[in-house]
C-alpha cells in the first residue's frame, strides 16, 4: 500500500463545486499533463461533476467519464503490478463530450463488469512472459483489480449518498 500512497491520479471536473480548489493541471509541481515517470496523473474529465468518475458506471455516462475509469484501472494496476502488460502506463487524451439524447432511459451497469463496454487495453509494451501464462490470466487479473476497484467507490458512494 505504500507505493500508491505516494501516487496521485486527479481528475479535474469542471461541474464540480470543488474544482477550484482541487489539484489540477496549474497546481505546482504538477503540470499540464502531469508526470506519468513519477506516478503522477491528471485528467479534465469534461461533462463529469463531483464523484461521477468514482460512482457505479451507467450506461448514460460521458464516454470521457468511461474512459478515464479504464484509464484509472490500468494505473492502479501498474502502480500494483510494474511488471504487468501496458505498465508503464501512457495516459491517452479523453474523448470529447457530447450531450445524450434526454429520452435515453439509463441504467446501472453490473458490478464486476469491467472494462464497461470499452474492448480491452493492448499492450504497450513487450513483455516477456512464461509459456503457462495465458492472455486469460491477465484478463483475471484486471477483471479482480477493476472489481475490488468497484467495491471500494460503490462503498465510497453509499457513505456519501
Amino acid at each position: 500500500m505504500v507505493g500508491i500512497l505516494v501516487k496521485l491520479q486527479t481528475f479535474f471536473l469542471p461541474l464540480d463545486p470543488w474544482s477550484a480548489g482541487g489539484v489540477n493541471s496549474g497546481t505546482p509541481g504538477i503540470g499540464a499533463s502531469g508526470d506519468p515517470s513519477r506516478g503522477i496523473y491528471v485528467y479534465k474529465v469534461d461533462g463529469s461533476a463531483h464523484h461521477l468518475d468514482l460512482r457505479q458506471p451507467a450506461s448514460c455516462d460521458p464516454s470521457s467519464v468511461v474512459s478515464v475509469r479504464l484509464q484509472a484501472v490500468q494505473i492502479i494496476t501498474c502502480w500494483i503490478n510494474s511488471t504487468a502488460p501496458n505498465c508503464p502506463f501512457q495516459p491517452s487524451a479523453l474523448p470529447s463530450f457530447s450531450n445524450m439524447d434526454p429520452n435515453t432511459n439509463c441504467s446501472y451497469l453490473k458490478l464486476g463488469s469491467y472494462p464497461w463496454g470499452q474492448p480491452a487495453p493492448t499492450p504497450t509494451v513487450t513483455v516477456s512472459m512464461p509459456t503457462t501464462t495465458t492472455s486469460s490470466a491477465i484478463t483475471t487479473f484486471q477483471f479482480t483489480v477493476g472489481s475490488i476497484i468497484m467495491l471500494i467507490v460503490s462503498i465510497v458512494a453509499a457513505i456519501f449518498n
